[in-house]
């Protein structure tokens, strides 16, 4: 479904399906996204509710620096902070 909305867009100019029509962002909706889920694809109007469901990882990741999420590695790093390399 990517690849057709895609393809849309660059043909057309607009991002449609058969069955969606992804809305353009405004100014009062600047937060206008299409939640892509198959055959169940939905506009929804603001981004940041999604957002706030990963507050849980975002605390965790700032109270527990051990904790290296995105590499899964437990443990403190043997780097500083500030070094580069």
């Amino acid at each position: 479904m990517l690849v057709e909305i895609v393809s849309s867009f660059v043909i057309k100019g607009k991002p449609t399906v058969k069955g969606i029509n992804w809305k353009q962002a405004t100014k009062n909706d600047p937060s206008r996204y299409l939640l892509i889920n198959g055959s169940n694809s939905i506009m929804k109007e603001n981004v940041f509710e999604e957002w706030e469901k990963l507050r849980f990882w975002h605390k965790l990741t700032e109270t527990h620096h051990e904790f290296n999420l995105i590499n899964g590695v437990y443990g403190k790093s043997k780097k500083k902070l500030n070094d580069e390399f």
